[in-house]
């Protein structure tokens, strides 16, 4: 009788080329999944401060008044002495607002937002850097280069201080690279697998299909 579980070379390269195509999907979803707080880097800058969680800083545009969200956190300091996100001349001021003396030596900012500021021999408490969080941050409404504002979709935006609420840490002297931004969407990563074993499958109903044909040929 034949044998019905034949094993030829073009099976093993269809099983080889199906199991390195499944193993490749899995490292780029496992790697996008795990990016949001991997893609970082220490830059030695003490105005540089990346979030390590799903925290938003809060900012507010000086002329309009209006208010964003951002996770850049390469802070300036501008003409009138306050923290400001990017450029200078973009104008999105830290919220709330927290204002550096010309004269600062050092400043210190704390993994949970205690920021200090050193003049001459004195330290000297600045204030608070405090995070929003957001119960659909894919839903946020993008203004400017990486300034979001709230929409009903994302939620109502929620301050809170690092460390509560779920928001994530700060960490001085690093930044987050420019790719963080990039949400994963993960309705679409679960799309792909389906994809791929529904592929599967219909490959080895096709092998299987064959292997019948061939049986009832020799029959």
């Amino acid at each position: 009788m034949p044998n019905i579980n034949r094993f030829t070379p073009r099976t093993l390269v269809g099983t080889i080329l199906i199991a390195g195509f499944l193993a490749f999907a899995a490292v780029v979803i496992l790697t996008h999944a795990n990016s949001s707080e991997a893609d970082a880097i220490k830059t030695g800058r003490e105005l540089d401060v990346a979030i390590f969680g799903r925290g938003y800083f809060s900012v507010r545009q000086f002329q309009s008044g209006k208010t964003g969200y951002t996770r850049q956190g390469q802070f300036s300091i501008n003409a009138n002495g306050y923290l400001t996100v990017g450029s200078t001349r973009d104008n999105w001021l830290l919220d709330p607002a927290i204002g550096i003396p010309s004269d600062y030596v050092a400043i210190n900012i704390t993994p949970t937002g205690t920021v200090s500021i050193q003049s001459g021999m004195s330290v000297a408490h600045a204030g608070e850097i405090q995070l929003t969080g957001f119960q659909n941050e894919g839903g946020l409404r993008e203004l400017a280069p990486g300034i979001y504002e709230a929409t009903d979709e994302a939620g109502i935006p929620i301050l809170t201080l690092p460390g509560t609420g779920g928001v994530g840490f700060l960490q001085q002297e690093w930044l987050l690279r420019e790719d963080d931004g990039e949400r994963w969407d993960w309705p679409f990563a679960i799309l792909i697998v389906l994809l791929l074993i529904v592929t599967w499958i219909l490959i080895q109903v096709r092998f299987l299909r064959r292997q019948f044909d061939d049986l009832k040929k020799e029959d």
